[in-house]
């Protein structure tokens, strides 16, 4: 989810190794924002699960 999460956010400026990825994660605890980690999972599980069903 966290890679998924970075990779949108942040886009070809991603950094993706584990230093920066558990920066991320701290940072969005502190600010109360976990939320936006189930927030992209569902989303690219429903445009998974939409592609699969719409054919």
């Amino acid at each position: 989810m966290l890679v998924n999460y970075c990779i949108r956010t942040y886009e070809e400026d991603a950094i993706l190794d584990d230093w920066h990825l558990i920066q991320e994660y701290n940072l969005l605890k502190k600010n109360n924002e976990l939320h936006f980690l189930f927030e992209e999972e569902y989303l690219i599980n429903y445009l998974k699960d939409g592609n699969d069903s719409n054919g």
